[in-house]
């Protein structure tokens, strides 16, 4: 029906029929109301989109229902659309290509089949797998992939740095977390998913600050974690716990309060000091990539690629004493066959035991360089011991004292040993 102005007053007029009925607006072509015989009436707009003649077909798309958008509003989102049809586009086509377009979720798998999986290192893989899992699908994985907005990383972001069990903060994870998205977006720009011209909404979030210092390990220090090894090992470190802690009555008698380090796990902490490998390279590390004749780890891959470690006479001497029972030097508890999964808990132990409050893993490799340095082993040694990529990264340590490799990680060797009372 044409010929009428579509108006509050006209629509209230509109009686069902025993079909669809489209009244069309006299004073803008193209726009109409549709009843349907059940009563329900809707906002429509028709026209040839590209701007084509008769030959193209025409389209129509809803513009809501008519008991929530109004006459004036229905009318001013038509004549938008008729707008963008006078400039050759077809909003219809957007509406579908937002259909068809994928989720972050959908688009998550192709980025880590495609991209991750093929081109990065199996640690980094893990790590954006899990990052995916856990946080960043859980939160905006729905959402399509070209909605995503600014405000829904920060909202993402902000969530991730909250949720750390018993009101801890996980900034660090969080920031990490927006490197793993923006990985994503860059990578469906370049495979046509999104366009040229798309912001990564990753980019202009702000990151949270980390300040964590490193604790380079004193050579009091040193000796303190040294006999809390040597205590773990013979007789087991004792739990701090209250008698009156919750679930205490239930806990081992006092005596067998103890948390014993096993060898390997001892021998992992020794062998971080005395290499400044890390974390990962030592426990990830085969008894065939062990040369005990030319006194070398040969790591096939590591952080850096292709990586050589000198061994010193004193962290062949702990090697040449670990039991072997798998291909690995630190092999898993449960299942020998596989490599120990982390430390983290024998190392808290070991902390607690020697009374330094605050010092990670990786604080052991820095301790090894600040040994070097406080023993007159210059910086390129240590950085060809630390398998550092550029002088930049060993120019951290020289701060530490005023100032050939194998010569140097024997001096360092030496002084940690002596520390640890070995």
């Amino acid at each position: 029906m044409i010929g009428t102005f579509l108006s509050r007053s006209f629509i209230d007029q509109v009686e069902p029929g025993g079909k669809p009925v489209v009244h069309y607006d006299a004073q803008l072509k193209g726009f109409g109301l549709r009843g349907m015989p059940s009563g329900y009436k809707s906002w429509i707009v028709e026209y040839r989109p590209y701007g084509g003649g008769r030959r193209v077909g025409s389209r129509r798309m809803v513009l809501g229902s008519a008991a929530t958008l109004t006459a004036e509003e229905a009318r001013k989102e038509a004549k938008r659309i008729l707008a963008l049809v006078r400039l050759g586009g077809d909003p219809a086509k957007g509406r579908e290509s937002d259909r068809e377009a994928p989720t972050v979720r959908e688009f998550s798998r192709k980025f880590m089949d495609d991209h991750v999986r093929e081109k990065r290192k199996r640690r980094t893989v893990v790590m954006y797998q899990d990052h995916f899992d856990r946080l960043i699908n859980p939160l905006i994985g729905s959402l399509k992939i070209h909605l995503v907005t600014k405000s829904d990383v920060s909202s993402m972001h902000r969530k991730i740095a909250k949720s750390g069990q018993g009101g801890r903060r996980r900034e660090g994870s969080a920031n990490r977390v927006l490197t793993t998205l923006s990985s994503m977006f860059g990578f469906a720009i370049r495979e046509d998913v999104l366009p040229d011209n798309f912001v990564n909404p990753v980019t202009r979030v702000e990151r949270y600050p980390e300040n964590y210092t490193a604790h380079y390990l004193t050579f009091e220090e040193l000796t303190k974690v040294g006999a809390a090894l040597r205590m773990g090992e013979a007789i087991g470190i004792p739990w701090r716990i209250g008698e009156t802690a919750r679930g205490s009555k239930h806990l081992a008698k006092p005596e067998n309060r103890r948390t014993i380090i096993d060898p390997h796990a001892a021998a992992a902490v020794r062998l971080l000091l005395l290499t400044g490998a890390r974390k990962g390279e030592i426990l990830n590390l085969r008894w065939d990539e062990v040369d005990f004749e030319r006194k070398l780890l040969l790591l096939p891959d590591s952080k850096t690629g292709e990586k050589t470690i000198p061994l010193n006479s004193f962290a062949l001497a702990v090697l040449a004493n670990i039991p072997r029972i798998g291909p690995y030097v630190i092999p898993g508890r449960r299942d020998p066959d596989k490599p120990r999964g982390n430390i983290q808990k024998t190392w808290l132990s070991i902390l607690r035991q020697a009374g330094i409050a605050h010092a990670r893993i990786h604080d052991l490799r820095h301790t090894h360089a600040s040994v070097g340095v406080a023993q007159s082993v210059g910086l390129a040694i240590i950085g060809k011991i630390l398998g550092h990529t550029s002088t930049a990264m060993t120019a951290r340590y020289s701060h530490l004292e005023t100032n050939p490799v194998r010569r140097g990680s024997e001096k360092i060797g030496r002084s940690i040993s002596k520390a640890m009372g070995h």
